[in-house]
């Protein structure tokens, strides 16, 4: 008999935070789930190959060029650093903070990981 044992994938947790100034005529919602959503497509674990890193450059960038976003200071970004994701395990966003840029929470999900949603490809 050949023993095989499963073991779960670690998830390396992923806390952000930052300021925005959201376009008058967009939704605030609407702009939040857009930036969830290709943040989850970013860290998408169907693509997601063995010691890559999760550049925050990337977050910032995909956070930036979400419709209805005008500006987001990369001085209130966080992180602000790389995060390595070793062998085994998965990045995963825990802690989602938006800010206006005044500093006046718009959105806060309480250090509850994020639901992830997946493309249905038929």
């Amino acid at each position: 008999i050949i023993g095989i044992n499963f073991v779960n994938v670690d998830y390396v947790y992923i806390d952000m935070s930052f300021r925005v100034d959201i376009n008058s005529s967009f939704n605030t919602e609407t702009v939040r789930r857009n930036i969830q959503t290709q943040i989850a497509k970013y860290l998408d674990f169907r693509y997601w190959q063995p010691g890559e890193k999760v550049e925050w450059d990337e977050l910032l960038q995909i956070v930036k060029n979400i419709d209805g976003v005008r500006y987001v200071p990369d001085s209130n970004f966080s992180p602000s650093s790389d995060i390595e994701v070793g062998f085994g395990e998965l990045p995963r966003v825990r802690d989602f903070k938006m800010y206006d840029l005044n500093g006046n929470i718009l959105f806060d999900s309480n250090n509850d990981a994020l639901e992830i949603f997946y493309q249905f490809n038929s």
